[in-house]
């Protein structure tokens, strides 16, 4: 029995030290944040995309046009608002305080669609067309579309940008998941008094 536990104290041992050693950890952010720091919310704020889909690429830009009733209105008709728990567009939270590692959160946009949302990483530096950003949060969402299918979403925010990278990947019948669209933030435009 002595032997069972000093092979699995060992074990545990080395796990973590491979962990540490292998950057499996994570440095925590120079500051608190929430999640509103995440999405910068003003009209005339703007963020230009590349979009790449199966070998497709193209450009989208995405402003904010209006706020209307406590929302923030953008050039796509989606609609965001900062709310005291995250940032919410009126179905479900796309971030959630807290900003922690392993938060999670679940959504039901529809009778037929749960979405669970998972903070798996933070303080970390990622770099897009448009820059270097520091602290950045990374979200999953898995919604499990039926027995056999499930779409894998992963969102990192910078703080005080917004959104500068998504990925998406689709598992069907247990098999490794395949991309199938990947958005990168080529330039954002905030507004000089926002």
């Amino acid at each position: 029995m002595n032997s069972k536990r000093s092979l699995l104290s060992a074990a545990c041992l080395v796990a973590m030290s491979c962990a540490a050693a292998c950057g499996g950890t994570q440095k925590p952010p120079a500051r608190e944040y929430h999640a509103v720091d995440f999405w910068p919310l003003a009209v005339g704020n703007s963020w230009t995309y590349q979009n790449s889909m199966r070998g497709v690429t193209q450009r989208e830009v995405v402003s904010i046009v209006k706020q209307e009733d406590g929302y923030f209105i953008d050039s796509r008709g989606a609609r965001l608002q900062h709310h005291p728990a995250g940032v919410f567009d009126g179905e479900r939270f796309m971030l959630r305080d807290p900003i922690a590692l392993g938060a999670k959160w679940i959504a039901v946009p529809s009778a037929n669609s749960l979405e669970r949302y998972e903070i798996i990483a933070i303080g970390f530096t990622t770099t897009v067309p448009a820059g270097v950003f520091e602290n950045c949060v990374r979200v999953q969402a898995v919604n499990r579309m039926s027995q056999s299918q499930a779409l894998i979403l992963e969102w990192t925010y910078a703080p005080g940008v917004g959104l500068v990278q998504l990925t998406s990947r689709l598992e069907v019948d247990g098999k490794p998941p395949e991309p199938q669209v990947t958005t990168v933030l080529v330039k954002f435009e905030q507004k000089p008094d926002a």
